[in-house]
């Protein structure tokens, strides 16, 4: 964080893992996100963030047979090897996914907890040109997330469990 933003705003500390074992959420992840004009970090099921990324059904187990442990993710993600947290970014219009980060860390967390294992992602909201809309609050947000390659897929989310970054 700059000496000015930290001037001017209190750092926002990062949100606690949703699940023992969980995945890691740094400071420096929420410093990227709000870099990146994040809305702020979502709550989700790890399988819903797969199912709603993924190309097809085969793909599911290919991410978790290449996934590595959840420790080496954590440990990556607090020695700064990892510099971005999972996220998606969504088309504000349509509730469609349109770009994302974390599979594999979704998959080693699903390998080590389950399915229902809840994670935080980051929420970036995009327009449909697919420009960054910047200021946005967690209540500016849908209600559903629509899949990246597969729009039958779609998610109820609940924006008001949102961890703002703002």
């Amino acid at each position: 964080m700059t000496r000015a933003r930290q001037r001017l705003n209190p750092p926002i500390l990062p949100p606690p893992p949703l699940s023992d074992p969980g995945l890691i959420v740094t400071e420096h992840h929420v410093e990227n996100m709000i870099d990146g004009h994040a809305v702020g970090f979502l709550p989700i099921r790890a399988g819903d963030f797969i199912e709603l990324t993924i190309k097809t059904k085969p793909h599911w187990k290919v991410l978790r047979a290449n996934a590595k442990p959840l420790d080496f993710y954590n440990e990556f993600a607090l020695t700064g090897k990892i510099r971005v947290p999972p996220f998606i970014k969504v088309q504000a219009s349509t509730g469609r996914i349109v770009g994302h980060e974390g599979r594999h860390r979704a998959a080693a967390l699903i390998n080590e907890v389950g399915p229902d294992a809840e994670m935080w992602i980051g929420l970036i909201l995009v327009n449909d040109e697919y420009y960054v809309i910047r200021n946005v609050r967690p209540e500016d947000v849908g209600r559903y997330l629509v899949g990246e390659f597969r729009p039958r897929i779609v998610v109820p989310i609940e924006p008001e469990r949102i961890y703002p970054l703002r």
